[in-house]
């Protein structure tokens, strides 16, 4: 009701503010903007009232989402307006941040060109001064072959172990990291809402039989992949993907999504591949990724291509030795709540289940 209110009283011919730093006053933009998060909103309740979620979904539709990077809601970062993960990424941690395992592997099994233009690895580092981007003994490398991500779970002990039998050497500080001067630099830009993003929600739409949403989920599927390969190049030339490695992929993608798979079912498998590109599509939006990926329960399911249902999930449980749960799919309220807000705490724990813990689901979760 708050995003529909919002959009709705969103007026060109009223007063504009120019210097937004969205859209510089533009009233049309913003309004899908809004409809664009009243479709993700639509879309996370479809697992709980799919009744809902297509009435939600339809009003985003027809209102009209944004499904061309030119109108993307990105806030854009300069030397005096930093891009806050772009600083830590370049802080005093900055050798400390790898890429996960499951997500590298999973661009590695797919040919996706995408990997090159957002990773870096250090082949043979044993230390943070000893990853050298460019001068002097530079081991920085971007091709695809040459990147490995550190396995979930990992202690400093482990990941030197498992680093050491890396190609070229090294120990922890070998593993593939997200390009600091490229993706995650101080000036990088930071996207809220894509045309990626809807594209390939309104893939899953279709596929889930939301009528109101005109086209195929093959179209809106491949369009998707497009849309975030091309948006690439905003991080800067150097992760720009070349038209014909976007032609290439997207038609042996989308080949893999129109195949109906062995051993499942047709609709569910190609829900999969839609939310494993918009896994991919979300990097850098840790929130939203974070949600669809619960909204999706990909923990629990596989990503690859060709036939999903026989391949090993990229994601089984935490194996990190002192866990308390397989995964996180909550924060816990703060201690304060229970004591300034009683009443409240306590009708939203039962309403929970009775538990205020880090693995009880939300009620939108899969």
């Amino acid at each position: 009701s708050e995003l529909t209110a919002a959009v709705g009283a969103l007026d060109p011919a009223g007063k504009v503010e120019p210097s937004d730093v969205l859209y510089r006053g533009d009233i049309a933009k913003w309004k899908k903007f809004g409809n664009s998060l009243l479709l993700r909103a639509g879309m996370r309740l479809i697992n709980a009232n799919a009744t809902k979620a297509a009435s939600v979904v339809a009003a985003a539709f027809a209102g009209g989402v944004i499904l061309d990077n030119a109108d993307n809601a990105v806030i854009r970062h300069d030397a005096n307006f930093i891009n806050g993960v772009g600083n830590t990424f370049n802080g005093t941690e900055a050798a400390n941040f790898y890429l996960a395992k499951p997500f590298v592997d999973a661009l590695k099994a797919n040919n996706d060109p995408r990997l090159p233009a957002l990773a870096v690895r250090y082949v043979g580092a044993n230390s943070g001064p000893a990853q050298v981007y460019s001068g002097g003994t530079a081991n920085a490398t971007f091709l695809a072959a040459n990147q490995y991500g550190m396995p979930m779970g990992s202690t400093d002990a482990t990941a030197d172990v498992s680093g050491a039998t890396l190609p070229g050497g090294g120990n922890r500080y070998a593993f593939s990291q997200a390009d600091r001067t490229r993706v995650v630099s101080r000036s990088s830009p930071m996207y809220l809402a894509t045309a990626s993003m809807n594209n390939l929600l309104l893939a899953e739409a279709v596929e889930r039989g939301i009528a109101a949403v005109s086209g195929t989920s093959t179209a809106y599927f491949a369009a998707g992949i497009t849309a975030h390969m091309t948006q690439m190049a905003g991080y800067g030339a150097a992760s720009a993907v070349a038209a014909g490695d976007i032609v290439t992929y997207v038609a042996a993608r989308t080949v893999a999504f129109s195949a109906a798979p062995t051993g499942a079912g047709l609709a569910d498998s190609r829900v999969n591949e839609i939310n494993y590109e918009y896994w991919i599509a979300s990097f850098l939006n840790g929130n939203e990724c974070w949600a669809n990926f619960r909204r999706v329960g990909m923990e629990q399911r596989s990503y690859r291509t060709p036939n999903p249902a026989a391949a090993t999930p990229l994601f089984l449980t935490n194996p990190y030795s002192g866990k308390v749960v397989d995964w996180i799919n909550r924060l816990t309220y703060p201690p304060s709540e229970s004591l300034v807000n009683t009443e409240n705490y306590s009708a939203a724990v039962q309403a929970m289940g009775g538990k205020d813990e880090l693995g009880v689901k939300l009620y939108w979760a899969q």
